[in-house]
């Protein structure tokens, strides 16, 4: 499959060993719902494969830290996905679009630690999508402070 651009893994589950050796040269969109667990299989698959653009994952561990080698990703320019992923997919890397899935009950306490790691992309972030359980005036303030860039916004 040396010509395949897209994939979508919608297979739930600790699956994410079947990537081990997968390399699709022309890949710009990678999106999944498989579990993250083990981690080592989805960091080396992502580092495999420079090309893609298009980022969106699903799932996510509580409590887990995830860690990208140096240079995965460099032509990342759309990330989707738990705000607990920012940190690892969005500073040093060209991503001007973001979609958030902010499921959680202290999004007043983590907001000062997820929108400044939006701000961190190598090239401003244009547009920012988020998904919370409510509205939240420190979410706005914060992202009026990091985000001044933004030409659209959608809560």
């Amino acid at each position: 499959m040396t010509r395949l651009t897209s994939l979508h893994l919608a297979v739930e589950g600790p699956f994410v060993t079947v990537l081990d050796g997968c390399n699709f040269p022309l890949l710009k969109t990678f999106s999944s719902i498989v579990d993250l667990c083990p981690w080592a299989p989805m960091a080396n698959f992502l580092h495999r494969h420079p090309s893609i653009t298009h980022f969106c994952i699903g799932g996510e561990v509580p409590g887990q830290h995830f860690a990208l080698p140096p240079g995965t990703l460099p032509n990342l320019q759309t990330f989707m996905g738990s705000r607990r992923l920012v940190s690892t997919f969005v500073p040093r890397r060209p991503v001007s679009r973001a979609t958030l899935a902010w499921h959680s009950p202290n999004l007043e306490t983590e907001v000062n630690s997820v929108v400044p790691s939006l701000s961190k992309s190598s090239v401003p972030l244009t547009t920012f999508s988020c998904a919370t359980p409510g509205w939240s005036s420190a979410l706005v303030r914060s992202i009026a402070a990091y985000l001044p860039e933004l030409k659209s916004i959608r809560l």
